[in-house]
């Protein structure tokens, strides 16, 4: 278990299950999946805007798209990683990809080597359907199941990341800023 500099607990702290820390402030070097020494880092832009915002999508696309740029909160974050967690990340994304490419290959193969159905048209064929399901997948699973920390909120000044190590948090003060978040 890698220890959290001082310097970094100063600027650094855990909230309930959450990293926190002021949007411009350096995180250390130290995996935030494994708790080890990180041996590199990963930038990641974050985005995130208030849950009530998805209320704008009863006005059609447009009023949610408005809403969304309008609300959205901005951070960019260096976080630091392990050689084991770059292979997971890298896994998890080939994963992803092999099944976007066949649902691809299903999409565009099955019809043509099943023939085309003869059910009239406007009515979508199975195979396509299939393949669109899995396809959906595909791009669900690369964008949920590889991501390695995730926003729970952004202020002007915070950001407070799910995912992190339990024993990172743990070594980090409690949040000193009451009713703030």
């Amino acid at each position: 278990m890698a220890p959290v500099p001082q310097l970094m607990s100063d600027t650094l702290w855990r909230k309930g299950d959450l990293l926190a820390f002021h949007k411009y402030a350096p995180l250390p070097a130290i995996c935030l999946k494994s708790n080890q020494p990180a041996t590199g880092q990963l930038k990641r832009n974050l985005s995130w805007h208030h849950p009530a915002a998805w209320l704008a999508i009863l006005g059609g696309f447009f009023p949610i798209l408005i809403v969304a740029l309008i609300m959205t909160k901005r951070a960019t974050i260096y976080i630091g990683l392990s050689d084991e967690w770059f292979a997971i990340r890298k896994q998890k994304i080939a994963r992803a990809w092999r099944i976007v490419l066949l649902s691809i290959a299903l999409g565009i193969g099955l019809p043509i080597l099943g023939g085309i159905t003869q059910q009239g048209p406007g009515v979508i064929c199975p195979a396509a359907l299939g393949a669109l399901v899995l396809f959906l997948v595909g791009v669900c699973y690369g964008n949920f199941g590889a991501r390695l920390v995730y926003p729970a909120r952004i202020t002007a000044d915070f950001v407070y990341l799910k995912g992190v190590h339990p024993d990172f948090l743990a070594q980090l003060p409690e949040w000193p800023f009451p009713g703030n978040m």
